[in-house]
């Protein structure tokens, strides 16, 4: 179980192969599915129109630009939130990624706080309807910094250094 992330910076990293296109699908969520002002789940999601989103229970962001040539490669992606300031990120092989600007649903990289969630993290699935848009893809080398928001060039030297990657 996780806890170090309630009400705290936190960061996570991870590898990413998507095997389609144009298909929302879910690779990380954790803690509780409630939209309030506690901000209680992290998901971290694809939408069909290829863009990014990092969401603290409806306290959302989105990366500005769509990734439909990611199909069928290893991309690294890394969401940062920073207590300080509020602020959440989204970095495509280390680079941050434009947010959509506030309103519509997305809140263009400024959040209301700290997420309150706890427990278990699950990968490829959407833990409140596991049947619901689940991942068709790889993932490897998942990192969490538990109070820690990653700076630009950490975010950078970490998708660098992912040499290892399992191509088979």
């Amino acid at each position: 179980d996780v806890a170090g992330i309630s009400g705290n910076s936190f960061s996570v990293c991870l590898y990413v192969q998507r095997m389609r296109k144009g298909v929302g699908e879910y690779f990380l969520t954790m803690g509780e599915k409630t939209v309030d002002p506690a901000r209680q789940g992290v998901i971290m999601y694809f939408r069909s129109d290829n863009k990014m989103v990092f969401d603290l229970s409806g306290d959302t962001t989105s990366t500005a630009s769509a990734f439909p040539s990611d199909t069928g490669v290893w991309v690294h992606w890394a969401v940062v939130f920073n207590k300080i300031g509020n602020g959440m990120s989204i970095f495509r092989d280390g680079f941050a990624q434009a947010p959509v600007g506030p309103g519509t649903g997305f809140n263009g990289g400024t959040s209301q706080g700290p997420t309150s969630a706890t427990g278990p993290i699950h990968l490829g699935v959407y833990k409140w309807n596991p049947s619901d848009s689940p991942f068709n893809g790889d993932m490897d080398e998942f990192l969490l910094f538990e109070g820690r928001a990653l700076t630009a060039p950490e975010a950078l030297a970490i998708a660098k250094a992912g040499s290892t990657l399992n191509t088979v």
